[in-house]
């Protein structure tokens, strides 16, 4: 498909002359076309900032009219959309936006004054190690970082990596790996289990395992791929839930300010326990730890999507707003301030976490269902 049948595919959508045919192929080919990058010419379209908000808000009010009415066909993800604003501003056609206007419209999320910017994550964290020295690896170049009883750490290439024995004769010495708000890093374990943790978490760990099984204990987020060892299981303790592993790929979200626990399985097998109960997943279920109620319950789900965040991509299905904005305000390092009363708003779609943090917004203001209002490190939310 061109860009010009993708164009003219959107513009038959807003029309609401779709078939259900060519809307598949809308959803399939998103990714091919907001992936493209072509140079901006500020003399022949104008300030590309200010195109940008006035195509936004034009496909916000077009996208409003359009639920209002009814019409058929208009049924795609809003991810859809703001790939369609992506690619309109690339290719410069902004006719859409031609209506009269003498000026383009307010952007969507307003700002106050200039104040330090607000950037997406990237990989940050602090290494504690035993003794309690706490290692900055945002400041520490590649190579070896130190050595904890037999064990070298390294870092390459951004990652930490323990490299060592594990043959159960030595003295235990813990080590404690934190991401801040708006970090994210990856850890190969002594065993060879690789870790990633998101953002507002930390890993605490052996520098070498020793004993009968492996024991992590976890606060936040982390996809573990786990290195196979059937003479030594690997558990993960995350508060009130345990998973039991020998060989696999998982991932666990325990975030104190949720509530509740997650445990998603991607491949292998794995036993989560509760206080209560015990159950053992297979691949694509999910084990769901209430923590009021103490209930653990089974889901099928495509566990694919609880990595999503390792994959650099916020994913929302049927997600609740501030459940979508404790997501945010992690990855941004920036505080949520509720305005007014939020309601029953669930939020589904895709979006890059390495966009700027007005464009993360400005996409879900497209829904029409919700407004920012950003002034440095604090976002103001309203219904």
């Amino acid at each position: 498909m061109t860009r010009e049948e993708y164009l003219h595919l959107y513009q038959k959508n807003l029309n609401g002359s779709c078939t259900p045919e060519e809307m598949q192929q809308l959803e399939e080919h998103q990714d091919e076309f907001e992936l493209e990058e072509l140079p901006w010419n500020d003399q022949q379209m104008g300030a590309q900032h200010d195109v940008k908000h006035a195509l936004l808000a034009r496909l916000q009010e077009d996208m409003a009219r359009q639920q209002s009415e009814k019409r058929p066909g208009f049924a795609f993800s809003y991810s859809v959309a703001a790939a369609v604003a992506v690619l309109l501003l690339s290719t410069g056609v902004f006719f859409w936006l031609n209506r009269g206007e003498a000026t383009p419209p307010q952007a969507l999320v307003q700002k106050s004054a200039p104040e330090a910017e607000v950037t997406p994550g990237r990989d940050r964290a602090y290494l504690t190690l035993a003794d309690g020295t706490v290692v900055d690896l945002d400041e520490t170049q590649n190579g070896n970082v130190t050595q904890q009883g037999a064990v070298k750490i390294i870092k390459v290439n951004g990652r930490l990596s323990y490299q060592g024995p594990n043959n159960g004769q030595q003295l235990a010495l813990y080590n404690t790996l934190s991401t801040p708000r708006g970090g994210q890093y990856q850890i190969t374990l002594s065993d060879g289990t690789k870790v990633w943790l998101n953002a507002t978490s930390s890993l605490r760990f052996p520098a070498a395992f020793a004993g009968k099984e492996r024991v992590v204990q976890l606060q936040g987020e982390a996809y573990f791929e786990v290195a196979k060892n059937k003479h030594m299981p690997f558990k993960v303790v995350a508060s009130e839930m345990e998973v039991e592993v020998l060989g696999t790929h998982f991932n666990l979200m325990a975030y104190e300010d949720e509530d509740r626990l997650r445990t998603s399985l991607l491949e292998g097998s794995v036993r989560v326990s509760s206080t209560q109960k015990q159950v053992v997943l297979q691949p694509n279920q999910e084990a769901v730890l209430q923590k009021n109620s103490h209930a653990l319950q089974v889901h099928q789900v495509d566990a694919s999507e609880s990595i999503a965040w390792k994959n650099g991509q916020f994913l929302f299905h049927e997600e609740d707003l501030k459940s979508v904005m404790r997501k945010i305000a992690r990855w941004y390092d920036v505080d949520v301030v509720y305005q007014s009363e939020i309601g029953e708003k669930s939020f589904t779609g895709t979006i890059s976490r390495f966009e700027k943090i007005e464009d993360v917004l400005e996409m879900l203001e497209l829904t029409g269902t919700v407004h920012f209002e950003q002034k440095g490190r604090r976002l103001y939310v309203k219904a």
